[in-house]
């Protein structure tokens, strides 16, 4: 563990290299490496500059529940994505960071779903052995 800290400092030189081509060239810590350092934190340590972890929902998949419809891809759920989409832009904007009164404006109940999904009250059900994820609205 020491080692590895040195080598994360950029304090190690490689021998190999100094010798066979005269320079001094750092070692650098590989994936292995740091998984290593890691996999004991208790708590996980996140640099202060990283923002947080959004996870996202497809917005097909919450029309899709809205309107009580098994397949993403039934001319429904397309009609009002592409409505959303032409009316308000990209679908990562719709999802995030769009008002949610502006999205009322187009869709109140899409709005109301979004508006829950950023509150973090949307309740995802893991997929698994060939059945897919859901999401509990």
């Amino acid at each position: 563990e020491k080692y590895q800290k040195e080598v994360d400092k950029g304090k190690v030189i490689c021998q190999a290299c100094k010798s066979e081509f005269k320079k001094n060239y750092k070692i650098k810590l590989g994936v292995f490496e740091r998984i290593e350092m890691i996999s004991d934190y208790e708590q996980p340590k996140h640099p202060s500059y990283r923002p947080p972890y959004i996870d996202i929902i497809p917005l097909v998949e919450i029309i899709r529940k809205v309107q009580n419809i098994k397949s993403s891809k039934s001319k429904t759920v397309l009609k009002i994505y592409n409505d959303l989409i032409n009316k308000l832009g990209v679908e990562f904007s719709i999802l995030i960071d769009l008002p949610i009164k502006k999205i009322s404006e187009v869709n109140n109940e899409i709005a109301i779903v979004i508006d829950s999904f950023r509150k973090g009250n949307i309740e995802v059900l893991t997929g698994g052995g060939g059945v897919f994820g859901e999401i509990k609205i």
